[in-house]
């Protein structure tokens, strides 16, 4: 019902819900939908992709035909035209935060920072709480290195839901950046209190120690993370530190568990590893 516009907030154009057919008049849309969803359960992308588009075609002033269609686009690995998609709906419907949220999630998952910062204060502008909103505007902000105006978003969040944990992540990071270590400790000590095993937590305390010349807690909160999660980042984290406490022969075993285990690219970080072990292994004694 919410794709044909039953729903409450789903239709625009000073229409209500009063005006619109009665449901059963929407049969065949119904089914059409019905039919896109198998489709794209299924993955006939094809027969899911003119489904959506027709629905769209009847109900343009329906947000979540758009939606639908552009999620499609995002599964087939088209968020070029998801955008576009998007953008049409929003052209169309320009207050409509179904589709203004989604389209800022798609410009941040095309690395498009300034675009997903943009749409998501037009959001704002409608609702000044909106979470989804506030959330990618700081982390927008943190892509683009802006740490004050960050934290003052991840502020509001935490107003909105104090306990939410990625979100004291986010906030203790932005700390950490603005090198206020001392206050980003708190926040971390406090989630290493509540979530005991988990390894992320283990991981950025470790690099905060790390940061503050504290050779021996950061090596055991970094190897707390080796431990619960063996994987590239916390094998590479672990590498870094060990070589600066002095233990080369270990710092060198890490960074090749790294090496052998990352599925990223050519990335600047994996060429700077491979450099690194080079020096490295040049620096152990002979025997």
């Amino acid at each position: 019902l919410r794709s044909l516009g039953y729903m409450a907030g789903e239709f625009s154009g000073g229409t209500s819900i009063k005006d619109l057919p009665d449901p059963k008049d929407k049969i065949n849309e119904y089914s059409m939908f019905a039919h896109a969803r198998r489709y794209e359960y299924e993955k006939d992308y094809e027969r899911a992709e003119r489904n959506y588009k027709e629905l769209l075609r009847l109900n343009p002033d329906i947000p979540w035909n758009y939606v639908h269609l552009a999620l499609l686009y995002e599964k087939m690995e088209r968020l070029d035209e998801a955008i576009q998609i998007m953008e049409q709906g929003r052209k169309r419907i320009p207050d409509s935060i179904v589709i203004l949220s989604r389209l800022s999630l798609f410009y941040m998952k095309k690395i498009k920072p300034e675009e997903a910062f943009e749409t998501s204060q037009v959001i704002l502008r409608i609702d000044p709480k909106y979470f989804d909103a506030l959330y990618i505007s700081g982390i927008t902000l943190v892509n683009m290195g802006k740490w004050m105006e960050a934290l003052d978003y991840f502020k509001k969040i935490l107003e909105i839901e104090p306990e939410n944990k990625s979100l004291r992540m986010q906030y203790a990071y932005c700390l950490t950046a603005l090198d206020r270590g001392r206050d980003a400790l708190k926040v971390y000590l406090h989630l290493k209190e509540e979530y005991p095993d988990d390894p992320t937590v283990y991981r950025e305390l470790g690099i905060l120690y790390d940061s503050m010349g504290d050779s021996e807690k950061a090596l055991e909160n970094l190897r707390k993370a080796v431990d619960l999660n063996p994987s590239p980042n916390t094998y590479f984290n672990f590498a870094v530190a060990l070589e600066k406490s002095g233990d080369l022969k270990e710092a060198i075993h890490y960074l090749r568990l790294y090496l052998e285990t990352t599925r990223e690219g050519n990335t600047s970080r994996k060429e700077q590893a491979r450099k690194a072990l080079t020096q490295w292994e040049a620096r152990l004694p002979l025997r």
